[in-house]
């Protein structure tokens, strides 16, 4: 067998000389890219493609196509190597927040909190999933909405999923700016906001993310380590005296502090917008059921771990930031947690900035050169730069949407300095929505009226449930965020 043919055996694992690698390396940027960039919807909701139709890679997936399984391309990718990629992409950020969260509920909502959300996010993943079964050409939230809804809710779909990967791509250049801040204090958090923007500008103009496997790999070891020395840090920093522990309680003592400690546990497990992708991505989608559980399982397992031990060890300790890793004292440990936070985020920025970038430029680009150059065919529409297209006017094109971007998010960490807040709107308006809203709205309307016996109630009752808790994340959590923002 020749170097790089994958043997892949019952549950996916590569047997050639390549082995464990083969099936990080199978998904890649193409897919990445091309269900989630912006196309405008066809003019028939049924229609069989919604992109360029002179393409014939079968990796186009955010169009309508017969609903004939045999056609529907499925990756390469083994369900335990994307249980991998799915906690990367799960933790990220998220866990950053906890030990604030654990402060303002208190041990006993705290924990329950998050128990809940672990449960509800699980079963909305299976409504995905479940989605996916009866809809297999539809590999991202707006090609579903296309297919099920009409393009009124393709759009509305289109928008909010952009919106989220914007206030995600914030809050990581929010992070690298505390993380550069908490390294070198001689500048104020403005100053770093700027160059941690530039920095990404820079990251984006690869313009590729070859093996988003490995560098999930990557991201997990550059989330984890600063974790665990931030906590052997922190209970250094208070068993030595140097520091004072706040208090803990069993209860919080305030509504809205608690709804937003809530909102921020929400962003923590908000990675549904990409779930529909990942199965397109599995040699067996139908084992996407078990990457879910393992990776809702080790995640719960590690917020639990850090929100209560950071709890435990410093309380509601007023020097106690969020992200807590800005919280060390100076000192080798707090440079090299702050370096590695920087390697962490740069690599959610490749992922989730090239995707917006590439929205923005389709959405954009082809309206502008018609505008000044004209068509230079009057029967065919004037197109965007092809992302691995690097001629000159290529680059500078790429280069300048990608400020233009970056320009928006230092602008938007400027109204919203305080990463808690940043977050906390993120999963009150666009997560409460991805995460706990729209799948049980999709199975009710999609399967409600097909389920008959007991367990049939029980399920459209679940769904009801989840749609519940979405509408009190987005109307109080919203709420509750403002007035936190307003009270900073």
């Amino acid at each position: 067998m020749a170097r790089g043919e994958a043997q892949l055996d019952e549950d996916g694992w590569a047997e050639d000389d390549e082995g464990f690698w083969t099936g990080f390396n199978a998904i890649n940027d193409e897919n990445i890219y091309e269900a989630y960039v912006f196309k405008p919807p066809p003019g028939d909701a049924d229609a069989e493609q919604a992109g360029d139709e002179d393409s014939n890679r079968e990796d186009r997936n955010d169009t309508i196509q017969p609903e004939n399984p045999s056609v529907v391309p499925t990756g390469k990718v083994p369900w335990i190597l994307m249980t991998s990629i799915m906690t990367a992409e799960v933790i990220g950020n998220g866990v950053l927040s906890l030990p604030r969260a654990y402060a303002r509920l208190g041990w006993i909502p705290a924990q329950l909190v998050l128990f809940v959300l672990y449960l509800i996010t699980t079963h909305t993943g299976m409504l995905l999933f479940r989605q996916r079964n009866g809809q297999p050409q539809c590999r991202s939230y707006p090609a579903l909405f296309l297919k099920i809804f009409g393009k009124a809710a393709y759009v509305y779909a289109t928008l909010l999923v952009y919106l989220l990967l914007f206030m995600y791509s914030a809050a990581g250049v929010l992070v690298q700016a505390t993380a550069w801040e908490a390294a070198l204090p001689g500048l104020s958090l403005n100053y770093w906001i700027i160059i941690a923007a530039g920095i990404s500008w820079l990251v984006l103009q690869i313009r590729s993310m070859k093996n988003v496997g490995f560098l999930s790999i990557v991201g997990v070891i550059t989330i984890f380590i600063p974790i665990i020395l931030s906590i052997v840090s922190i209970a250094g920093m208070v068993n030595s005296g140097s520091f004072e522990r706040g208090e803990q309680v069993l209860f919080g003592n305030s509504f809205y502090e608690a709804v937003v400690a809530a909102t921020d546990i929400i962003y923590a497990f908000a990675g549904h917008v990409v779930f529909l992708e990942l199965m397109g991505q599995m040699r067996s989608p139908s084992h996407f059921p078990r990457s879910l559980y393992a990776s809702q399982t080790v995640v719960l397992i590690v917020y639990a771990a850090v929100g209560s031990s950071i709890y435990a060890i410093a309380g509601d300790a007023d020097w106690l930031t969020s992200p807590f890793t800005t919280s060390l004292q100076d000192g080798p440990v707090k440079y090299i947690v702050q370096a590695l936070m920087i390697v962490h985020i740069a690599i959610g920025i490749t992922i989730n900035g090239n995707i917006l970038v590439r929205a923005f430029q389709n959405m954009i680009e082809p309206g502008l050169k018609e505008l000044v150059a004209g068509r230079t065919d009057p029967g065919t529409p004037a197109r965007a730069y092809d992302r691995n297209d690097y001629s000159i006017p290529a680059v500078i094109a790429w280069a300048i949407w990608s400020a233009i971007i970056l320009a928006l998010i230092a602008l938007l960490i400027f109204l919203i300095p305080k990463f808690e807040n940043l977050i906390g709107l993120t999963a009150s308006i666009a997560a409460s929505q991805t995460t706990l809203g729209w799948p049980p709205i999709l199975d009710l309307y999609v399967f409600a009226r097909s389920r008959t016996g007991a367990f049939a109630t029980w399920q459209n009752m679940a769904s009801i449930s989840d749609i519940i808790v979405a509408i009190f994340a987005l109307v109080a959590g919203l709420t509750a965020n403002i007035i936190d923002l307003v009270r900073a």
